[in-house]
């Protein structure tokens, strides 16, 4: 009997070494994602009551039956003790090393134990978007149910409305919560499963600045150790592609503090497409706020900074109503219609007026009545006491802000800055200023159509060819993927084989027989003008012009299905003969003319 229980116990300790012992389920809570220092980035931060943490991340792809990748990576996190002595910690770690358009995986891990695999996806290179959100403020409604309710609804709308499609993350612009203080409206605002897949950023609002809460919760990119320091964090910024954002805490008074913060953050992005300045306090209202002395002193420093600095737009909250300042050069209103691309002041074009947008509330949960409805300032406004979201689309030519009420999706204001594409240096010793073709290669080439030859040479009087002008074209549209072609000539290795997959797909070039694309041979100017003409079409512009070309000589060498293309490529002046009575239809397009020919068609 002895020896049995010997064996037994023998049995028990061997099975113990051999079976691992699971950690016990630690709480996981207050999750969110945050934008990092760039796109590569995301900071990550919960709540849990395990001191060691980590967070561990993967591509979507490399995620097997649920479970993360053995070559997943993974980054410690920083915890601090969040609650006055109950036990739990604020979570913070870094993501790193993310590419675009990719779906990920990632999890938390307090003490050995894994949270669920939860997911998020990585923004276009190029061309992103963002859902910008006004004081949500939970807890300053009727009853915080109602405030919940209604901020998973505008919540809702972002995650599926088709007007946020393209959002790759959220700015909250502060006031996230009505008492700096209180958990429980930090919870009914991060407890949210679009939060846990979307990041967000956030600026700290007056009603958030006075405890640490704040800090606990959010871990913003580039945070300052020194500048626009309160009791919730202070001054940071971030950069996403070729946007910088620079988030002034105006909670903090120090003008001085700021004015350095946001001159080193901009040193650091010396690069950058666009400048958008984000904080909470609204400085053109037409709320009671308007006479304020705190909102007039904010107005006269920021005003000032954001000029000297050559920012593009400025985004706040505070105010619980929409408005949208004129075009502000420092403090003095660009009222006049020159300042815009028309007379409905809804865009303009390489200004140096800055404006200033003040959003309403996402949730109801609270509003100010219109008080001053003449503030000179002011270009429009709207306080029908219905939430307001607003979506930013970004590209490198148009930063377009639309704002909507959440009941019915109707428009209550959208205004776009556009500017001027960027001129790439030209590196072409074959380029001279003084040669005919100049400015025509500097188009092409500065907008990404053209390029050269070699490093140093464009070759503007080599012939084109049949793959050129449908790859300049293909670019220009976007590179579109998802087409076919059956031409045996053009291999998927070949540069053009996209491209001529998309314009054969939909009719803008043909072959020169079923399987005969041909695309080494030589683009003559018939060639060319029906390309163009079909590619009119194909993106809506007029086509209907029609030129007399009776006045050329040699018409009997124009092909019968390129007749209506020249005569209205003439007719459009995309076109000109090569002397007054020659066309030269079959004769080949060098690249200079190509690139001419490309600047007074799509200039």
């Amino acid at each position: 009997m002895k020896q049995r229980i010997v064996s037994l116990l023998l049995v028990c300790i061997i099975c113990l070494t051999i079976i691992p012992v699971q950690a016990r389920e630690y709480t996981q809570s207050f999750i969110n994602l945050m934008m990092g220092s760039d796109e590569t980035q995301l900071n990550v931060t919960w709540y849990s009551d395990g001191e060691e943490a980590s967070v561990a991340w993967c591509k979507a792809s490399e995620v097997s039956d649920g479970m993360m990748s053995a070559e997943a990576m993974s980054a410690e996190a920083e915890t601090v003790l969040a609650d006055e002595g109950e036990g739990y910690y604020s979570c913070m770690a870094t993501v790193t090393g993310l590419e675009p358009s990719t779906e990920y995986a990632y999890c938390l891990v307090n003490n050995g134990y894994q949270s669920e695999v939860r997911y998020f996806t990585t923004g276009d290179k190029d061309e992103y978007g963002f859902a910008l959100i006004g004081d949500a403020q939970l807890g300053s409604g009727e009853t915080l149910e109602g405030d919940i309710a209604a901020w998973q609804y505008t919540l809702g709308l972002i995650d599926n409305n088709e007007a946020f499609e393209a959002a790759d993350f959220l700015l909250s612009l502060g006031d996230q919560v009505d008492t700096c203080n209180s958990e429980e409206h930090f919870g009914a605002f991060l407890n949210q499963e679009l939060i846990t897949r979307t990041p967000i950023a956030t600026t700290i609002g007056n009603h958030e600045t006075d405890a640490p809460l704040y800090s606990y919760h959010f871990n913003p990119a580039n945070a300052s150790d020194k500048y626009g320091i309160t009791g919730a964090g202070s001054d940071s910024w971030f950069r996403y592609n070729d946007t910088l954002f620079v988030v002034l805490n105006t909670s903090a008074g120090s003008i001085e503090d700021h004015d350095v913060f946001v001159k080193e953050a901009i040193a650091l992005n010396p690069d950058v497409r666009w400048k958008v300045a984000v904080f909470h306090h609204t400085i053109y209202t037409v709320s009671e706020r308007a006479e304020d002395s705190s909102t007039m002193s904010r107005r006269e420093w920021i005003t000032a900074l954001l000029k000297e600095c050559d920012f593009d737009i400025a985004l706040s909250g505070h105010d619980h109503i929409y408005s949208r300042s004129y075009l502000m050069d420092g403090m003095e209103a660009m009222k006049d219609v020159q300042y815009y691309d028309d007379e409905t002041f809804t865009s303009a074009t390489d200004t140096e007026g800055i404006p200033y947008l003040t959003l309403s509330s996402s949730t109801g949960s609270k509003y100010y009545d219109v008080v001053f409805p003449d503030e000179p300032d002011i270009l429009i406004y709207e306080q029908k006491y219905i939430p307001h979201v607003s979506m930013v689309s970004v590209t490198d030519t148009a930063f377009t802000l639309t704002t909507y009420r959440t009941d019915d999706m109707s428009v209550v204001d959208s205004f776009t800055l556009n500017k001027s594409p960027e001129k790439k240096e030209m590196p072409f010793t074959d380029v001279k200023d003084n040669h005919w073709y100049y400015s025509a290669v500097e188009y092409a080439f500065s907008r990404g159509m053209m390029s050269g030859m070699t490093e140093t040479a464009f070759g503007p009087n080599i012939a084109t060819n049949r793959a050129m002008l449908v790859s300049v074209l293909w670019r220009f549209e976007g590179s579109p993927e998802g087409f076919s072609h059956s031409f045996s000539d053009v291999k998927s290795s070949h540069y053009f084989d996209k491209a001529v997959a998309w314009a054969s797909s939909n009719g803008i070039v043909a072959g020169k027989s079923e399987d005969r694309y041909a695309p080494n041979d030589k683009l003559t100017r018939e060639q060319m003008v029906t390309m163009l003409y079909r590619y009119a079409a194909y993106v809506g512009k007029d086509t209907e012009a029609k030129g007399d070309i009776s006045v050329f000589s040699d018409l009997n060498k124009l092909d019968g299905y390129a007749v209506d293309a020249m005569k209205w490529a003439y007719g459009k002046g995309i076109v000109t003969g090569m002397n007054e009575t020659t066309l030269d239809p079959n004769g080949n397009a060098t690249r200079a003319q190509l690139a001419s020919i490309l600047m007074r068609f799509l200039g």
